[in-house]
């Protein structure tokens, strides 16, 4: 894992090179986990968080990279990361242990007693910041971040603290290098993907009259531990999500004909699921059976496309065309599918629309066929796919064939 890090910074400094940028800041959740391999719990905790916690990496290979991180965490982070530069920052927390908190001040000491933020000082950061820049002379260069995401209080704290620098927004070129996956990225990827499998199964396997959606849900959760529980090598559970659906209106509870969804999946070790499958309870209407027909065979013919060279439009373009040809000569959809990895929003770019981005080895995609007539119910194929060097492979066993109970 160490390795896998070291690696994704040196692409990460190539790409600077190549840019022209003195260093790329890090600022979200998934891209400080990216470039450090720390789980920060306070960044995973609260959107609040966010620009606090921080990975600076430099453009010159003959610099360390720095990471910048709570008083609160900097132990954890040090046994976690091989970024050996930690510099932390006060939070509110006391965590020193009692030699020094049962400790009287004095004069050779005066210092037993800091002022602690209530939380935590965003001028104190972006001063830490400035002083990396100046350390590696480039404190008037160009610092690429993840300017998209970026709160508007850390932005104006950064720029007031690095007034020489300019900061611009580098989020793409970090989507593009994370849609190649390490080894050891597929492999978390895989196991997840399974992890959604045996999910399904205990979801689908409790359907009956009255079901609802929380028990659904459960159920969901359930699936997930259980595996966990089996084989707790398969990667740090670190919980589920689901976005599933029964039938139609507001009544979320089982009844005779009703489409029944399962669009789900889990955190395993950072890197998340997310599949999809259909069931149909009792006597389906005929109109679900076509749209579930619809979306299969579209789905089937996407999936044949997904190989080194093609483009994501091509994809996008073979999966609308084929449910307009069986039955919904009207059907849109802005894109089929995502990239996936560490993003907690679970999709994450590139997006499998009308865009020319390449299909390469390595990348881990979800194809996905939605669709969510009020009058019938909420339909959705999704597997996860890694792209090979001759086509594809499915990280899903459970079949496709729609689910009648």
């Amino acid at each position: 894992m160490v390795g896998m890090h070291t690696e994704v910074r040196r692409k990460i400094q190539a790409e600077l090179q190549k840019d022209g940028l003195s260093a790329y800041l890090a600022i979200t959740p998934a891209n400080f986990f990216y470039t450090s391999g720390f789980h920060s719990s306070f960044l995973d905790l609260s959107w609040r968080m966010t620009g606090t916690d921080m990975v600076l990496i430099p453009a010159d290979p003959g610099l360390e990279p720095v990471m910048i991180v709570s008083d609160f965490l900097s132990g954890a982070a040090g046994r976690a990361t091989d970024i050996r530069d930690i510099r932390p920052y006060s939070m509110w927390i006391e965590a020193r242990d009692l030699d020094v908190v049962a400790s009287r001040p004095n004069e050779a000491q005066p210092t037993l007693r800091p002022v602690r933020p209530e939380q935590y000082r965003h001028a104190e950061i972006a001063d830490i910041v400035a002083s990396v820049l100046n350390e590696w002379k480039c404190a008037g260069g160009r610092i690429g971040t993840d300017l998209d995401f970026m709160q508007v209080e850390t932005q104006s704290h950064l720029v007031n603290a690095c007034s020489r620098a300019k900061f611009v927004d580098w989020a793409d070129a970090i989507y593009r290098l994370r849609a190649i996956k390490h080894p050891e990225e597929i492999r978390r990827l895989r196991n997840a993907a399974i992890v959604f499998d045996n999910m399904l199964a205990r979801s689908f396997g409790g359907i009956k009259e009255g079901y609802s959606l929380e028990e659904m849900r459960v159920e969901c959760e359930l699936g997930a531990i259980e595996t966990f529980r089996a084989n707790p090598s398969i990667g740090e559970y670190q919980g589920s999500w689901a976005f599933n659906a029964i039938g139609i209106g507001d009544t979320n509870r089982v009844k005779n004909g009703d489409v029944i969804k399962v669009d789900a999946g889990v955190r395993l070790s950072g890197y998340y699921s997310d599949c999809a499958r259909v069931a149909i309870f009792g006597d389906p209407l005929k109109e679900a059976l076509m749209v579930y027909d619809a979306l299969n065979r579209a789905y089937d013919a996407a999936a044949l496309e997904l190989k080194p060279g093609n483009t994501m439009r091509v994809v996008h373009q073979v999966a609308e065309e084929t449910v307009r040809a069986n039955g919904l000569p009207n059907y849109t959809r802005g894109h089929f599918g995502h990239s996936i990895g560490i993003d907690n929003l679970v999709e994450e770019r590139p997006f499998i629309g009308m865009n020319d981005t390449f299909l390469e080895p390595g990348m881990v995609v979800c194809l996905e066929l939605p669709y969510y007539p009020p009058s019938v119910g909420e339909f959705n194929i999704e597997d996860m796919w890694l792209i090979t060097d001759n086509g594809a492979e499915c990280l899903n066993f459970v079949s496709r064939d729609l689910h009648l109970v």
